[in-house]
């Protein structure tokens, strides 16, 4: 439990914040292996696993007033973005986002 609050960490200071879409990752959310929350205008799904001695989180978070965007947390609070969409710019670009969101196991967007 104790590295999924350095998750939670990791991902409450790249979108949590005073802002008006700022998010925070639900305490409750760290006991469950995946699922979703919503929170000011973000629909945020998220699945917990490991590779090899790491565990990890990653996070498909989509808003409707800005891009929608995958991370990956390490157990050290290591934050990654994996993706984003170009906000309609490059539609291609887009396709090949979601298809990867839809591989890593994201769904009911676009």
């Amino acid at each position: 439990m104790r590295l999924r609050v350095l998750i939670k960490q990791a991902f409450d200071a790249e979108l949590g914040g005073e802002g008006l879409y700022s998010v925070v990752f639900p305490p409750a959310a760290l006991l469950e292996s995946s699922g979703s929350f919503e929170q000011s205008g973000w629909h945020v799904q998220y699945r917990f696993g490991s590779e090899g001695d790491v565990e990890r989180c990653e996070c498909f978070a989509s808003h409707r007033m800005t891009n929608d965007r995958m991370y990956r947390i390490d157990e050290d609070g290591r934050l990654e973005m994996i993706g984003s969409s170009t906000e309609g710019v490059l539609p291609d670009a887009d396709r090949a986002f979601y298809e990867d969101a839809r591989q890593r196991g994201f769904g009911g967007f676009v």
